[in-house]
């Protein structure tokens, strides 16, 4: 069975980009650009995995992060930030030994390496 995979990000080229990549994979793939939407989208279908900017229209992707765990607070979610890891670096690798941030990638992310921290969160 494939994976569903939902894409919250405002560079629309970018999400289809990425959906066209990850369909051709295999996965089923559903892209949204505005944060308030992704946490709407979860109330309403299920899905394996979330792949997240932090820089959103709209509601930052901190927040939306947030109301996406109230929502589904098993739901793994991974951080694709264009920001410079210098500057946030510390606070995404606290998030990550917390369990609060499943993984985080750096924009432009590698899609052999998307696809491996893909699998590792869906198995």
């Amino acid at each position: 069975m494939s994976k569903k995979l939902l894409i919250v990000d405002d560079d629309e080229a970018l999400c289809k980009t990425w959906q066209a990549i990850l369909t051709q994979k295999g996965y089923k793939v559903k892209t949204i650009n505005y944060g308030y939407l992704a946490f709407v989208e979860m109330k309403n279908k299920p899905y394996d995995l979330v792949l997240m900017d932090l820089n959103l229209a709209g509601i930052d992707g901190v927040r939306t992060y947030k109301e996406i765990k109230k929502v589904k607070p098993n739901i793994k979610v991974v951080i694709m930030t264009g920001y410079a890891l210098d500057d946030i670096g510390s606070l995404i690798e606290e998030g990550v030994s917390f369990g609060m941030i499943d993984a985080a990638l750096r924009k432009p992310v590698d899609p052999d390496k998307l696809i491996e921290v893909i699998e590792k969160h869906t198995a």
